[in-house]
Formats: C-alpha cells, sequence, structure tokens
C-alpha cells in the first residue's frame, strides 16, 4: 500500500526542497526538550517555548489519515477546524 496518493505526491514534490530546509530552519530555533501538546488549549511547548497547534488531521490505529474537514468533531482548541485546513480541501486526493 501506497503512504500517499499519486496527486498529493503531484502536489508536493515541487516543494519537497523548500519545505525541508524550512523544517530545519524550524527546528534549529527550538529549545532543547520533550515537546508537550494540549489540545485543549491549542497550545504545544517544547521546553520553556509555548506555540500555538491546530490539528491537519489524524492517523487512525490501522495506518489511515484523516483530514480535519473529513471529522464530525471540531479539532481546534477554540470549537473549529483551523480555517487554514480548509483552503487545502479539494485540492488534495
Amino acid at each position: 500500500m501506497d503512504a500517499f496518493s499519486d496527486a498529493l505526491l503531484d502536489l508536493c514534490a515541487p516543494h519537497l526542497g523548500w519545505a525541508i530546509e524550512q523544517f530545519d530552519v524550524f527546528c534549529s530555533v527550538l529549545p532543547e526538550g520533550a515537546v508537550r501538546i494540549d489540545a485543549g488549549t491549542g497550545v504545544a511547548r517544547v521546553g520553556d517555548l509555548e506555540l500555538r497547534a491546530d490539528l491537519l488531521g489524524t492517523y487512525a490505529e490501522d495506518a489511515t489519515f484523516q483530514w480535519a474537514w473529513a471529522k464530525r468533531v471540531a479539532l481546534s482548541h477554540d470549537g473549529t477546524v483551523n480555517h487554514a485546513t480548509y483552503g487545502l480541501q479539494g485540492t488534495l486526493a
């Protein structure tokens, strides 16, 4: 079984190098320490640093992925699905 659809791979492939670079830069400024996420408040803590965190989707035990907008239950700390995720809806298969 493939992990990602061809449509998703085609969409992401041109941006993969940039995404990896951005992730490396992001990780380089994070303090050392465990990552703790409080979905109820929408806060992620890394060391003493607090960041806003919303869910984009979830994995099930059978390794399937469900986008946040596909869930009937709100995933965001403020009772709504993060508005930015709706911009992806319909572009990924």
